[in-house]
């Protein structure tokens, strides 16, 4: 990312992926690694997170994710880990600004309510920051 020695990883989603060997390894790459939108992938559980956490991985979470009407289960999930302190950064999957949107304020206003304004404001841009002017 930029001149950082971050880089943001995604899996696939339908075939479990040996996410924490391949995180794993790209951490002693010497790379400050971001896996994207863990929320997605079903076969990580919540001590799969931590022990990610704990290895220093960074996880990122889609704010679409975090405002989702259609799935309860699926956003309470992403609530809880959340809760739970283990997610890093929310950001968006946007790819365009008319069918699938940013939604990034939307997000903060449900995480304000949830876990607070400074919690919500490091998890939406000061944790990123952080990040890119620590390289």
């Amino acid at each position: 990312m930029g001149n950082s020695n971050s880089i943001l990883v995604e899996f696939a989603t339908e075939i479990e992926s040996p996410i924490i060997d391949h995180a794993y390894n790209l951490k002693h790459m010497g790379y400050e690694v971001i896996i994207a939108h863990v929320e997605r992938y079903n076969y990580l559980t919540i001590e799969d997170l931590r022990e990610l956490k704990t290895m220093g991985i960074y996880l990122q979470v889609n704010a679409s994710s975090v405002i989702k009407k259609k799935n309860r289960y699926f956003s309470k999930k992403v609530i809880q880990i959340i809760k739970a302190g283990l997610i890093d950064f929310i950001a968006t999957d946007a790819h365009n600004l008319s069918n699938r949107r940013p939604r990034l304020e939307e997000a903060y206003f449900i995480l304000n309510k949830l876990i607070g304004s400074e919690k919500a404001k490091n998890l939406l841009y000061y944790n990123q920051k952080k990040l890119l002017l620590k390289t």
